[in-house]
């Protein structure tokens, strides 16, 4: 088992979780901090981005890697690999707009760019296939500092749906509730979706729409957000 890391050093690195040691790194291609890490749908490559808006795809088993710059060279703030089509990837931008791109060791080109939130995006989550599908776009689900939550139809470029993320408690400081996070994680049967922000007190708030998917919210007392969909 292997994971990915990147940071402020501007090196991603390959570790090998069994062993606890690193088995690889790449110190040459980033030239800025390292935003968003995150192994290809078939698990032979990284793909890394940067502040710079430089996307590199890593191949840590033969230390080859392939560099491309985005347009614009928008800074980069999280990725995240499709699960059914293994060179594709969502990357959210710190401009607010998210690009589809194919990444792999031959070139990085931007298919679809979806355009929505006015504030960085903070989370990206590819809604888990049916048993019954191969190689269409599933939805996206994108978490930005606009406080919204916004349902990616890929094809049409357009958002299916917008909530408003749960609110901030008031007597939370001003410091505070400017940093507040919109993180997004879809449950194993991508029959619903997760999100949360920071909040003094504990308060359940249910987001329901129309089948297929239906969203509720919840929200804990924490100053890091962290969610995993089971």
């Amino acid at each position: 088992m292997f994971v990915a890391s990147g940071g402020e050093d501007n090196v991603v690195c390959c570790s090998d979780i069994l062993k606890k040691q690193p088995v690889a790194t790449l110190k040459k291609a980033h030239q800025k901090a390292v935003k968003a890490v995150e192994w290809t749908g078939d698990g032979r490559f990284i793909v890394s981005g940067d502040k710079g808006g430089f996307v590199v795809v890593w191949n840590p088993f033969s230390d080859q890697w392939q560099k491309r710059a985005l347009p614009d060279k928008s800074p980069i703030a999280c990725i995240s690999t499709s699960p059914t089509r293994k060179d594709i990837v969502a990357i959210g931008l710190d401009g607010g707009d998210i690009l589809v791109c194919q990444a792999n060791m031959g070139h990085v080109v931007v298919r679809h760019r979806l355009h929505g939130h006015s504030d960085r995006i903070q989370s990206l989550s590819w809604q888990p296939p049916p048993e019954t599908q191969t190689q269409d776009y599933t939805l996206l689900a994108s978490g930005a500092g606009d406080l919204t939550v916004r349902i990616w139809d890929i094809e049409k470029e357009s958002s299916t749906r917008v909530f408003r993320s749960p609110d901030v408690d008031e007597r939370i400081s001003s410091q505070l509730r400017s940093k507040a996070w919109v993180p997004v994680a879809w449950t194993s049967q991508g029959h619903e979706l997760l999100s949360s922000t920071v909040r003094t007190f504990h308060k359940d708030k249910g987001w329901n729409y129309t089948q297929p998917c239906r969203i509720p919210a919840f929200s804990i007392s924490m100053d890091r957000n962290v969610l995993h969909g089971i």
